[in-house]
Parts: structure tokens; C-alpha cells; sequence
């Protein structure tokens, strides 16, 4: 799930496929705002939650219609406890991590040219140099650069590096790897005056 106003933690795992992800939705969307430091804590708060709110006719009526649509068009799987699927695939997710991203995605691409390699990162902050990062780029694995990439896009529009050719370098970079939706995207996303 993304939400782009959450600035430290833009992404957050919650399913591992839309379907999975609608059924969490409509079984209890309050997983995709609310943060729980354990399941009591969860369960705790759902109590405190249907305190005093009486759903209406009308919402009920809607809910039931969207449900019903959404189980018969999609085949949405059962899924019994949210919170526990929801922190299972937060905890497998996890585990298949390559390389570390400040988002707290991670990487969990493989590539085969990466057989063998290890993984290294590099701190992307204001005072990267180029000479470092071009250092970095040639010794890279395939999931390094995805990883230096998404800590970019990450600090779009909050970085200005103190050296020129920063973004004209990972940009390059980005073209060499082929990665032209995400060039598109990110270009579309940038802020404009």
C-alpha cells in the first residue's frame, strides 16, 4: 500500500496480491492507517473502535452491495484473521530481502547475473559525491542499483546534492538498466513550480 504523506514510510506491505488486499479491505480497513505494536493491541483497539459508532442503513446496505460485487467478480480469498495475514506477510517479505531500502521494502529481485555477488549499498544523502557514486554504480549487483534506486525516488524532491551530476548520473543509470516506466513515472510525479 502506498501512501504518499506517510514520509517515512511511504510503502508498507499488507498483502501479497490485490485480491488478498481486497479482502483485507473489506474485512477491516483500519490495517492500512493504523499501526499495532502487537495483535492485543489490535483487538484492543477494535473494541475501542465499534464503541459508540452505529453504522446506518444505508452504510450497511452499500457495504453488502460492494462486498458482494467485489466476491463474485474477483473470487477474493477467505482470510480469517487480517492482522495475523497481514504480519505473516510482512515477516515472509522480510526474510526474501537483498538488499535493504530506507522505505523498508527492500529489494527481493534476483537476478541471475547477480549469482554469486554480494550485495553493498551506499548512504544516498545531500553529501554524495559523484566520483563515489559512479564507483559504486560499476561494482554494483542488479538489486544494489534497485535499491540506490528507490532511496532516490524516495528523497525526489527532498535531496539537493551538493555536487551536479547526482540525478544525471542515477537517471543514466536508470536508462542503461532499461528502466523506462519508472523514468516515465518518476518524471510524471516530480514536483513542477
Amino acid at each position: 500500500m502506498v501512501t504518499p504523506m506517510n514520509f517515512d514510510h511511504p510503502a508498507v506491505v499488507i498483502a501479497n496480491n490485490i485480491r488478498e488486499f481486497l479482502r483485507i479491505a473489506l474485512m477491516d480497513s483500519g490495517l492500512f492507517y493504523m499501526e499495532y505494536g502487537s495483535k492485543g493491541d489490535y483487538l484492543e483497539q477494535q473494541s475501542e473502535n465499534m464503541d459508540g459508532y452505529v453504522e446506518s442503513d444505508e452504510e450497511r446496505e452499500n457495504r453488502r452491495i460492494v462486498r458482494e460485487r467485489l466476491e463474485k467478480e474477483l473470487q477474493l480469498p477467505e482470510i480469517n484473521d487480517p492482522y495475523t495475514y497481514s504480519a505473516k506477510v510482512r515477516a515472509e517479505r522480510a526474510k526474501r530481502i537483498l538488499v535493504p531500502t530506507e522505505d523498508l521494502l527492500g529489494v527481493t529481485n534476483v537476478n541471475p547475473l547477480d549469482a554469486g555477488r554480494k550485495h553493498i549499498t551506499i548512504e544516498l544523502d545531500e553529501y554524495i559525491g559523484k566520483k563515489e557514486l559512479k564507483a559504486f554504480l560499476s561494482n554494483a549487483t542488479y538489486a544494489s542499483k534497485l535499491a540506490l534506486i528507490r532511496d532516490y525516488y524516495l528523497h525526489l524532491e527532498t535531496y539537493v546534492y551538493y555536487e551536479k551530476g547526482i540525478e544525471e548520473t542515477i537517471v543514466q543509470e536508470m536508462r542503461d538498466m532499461g528502466l523506462q516506466d519508472e523514468l516515465a513515472r518518476m518524471n510524471a510525479n516530480r514536483y513542477r513550480d
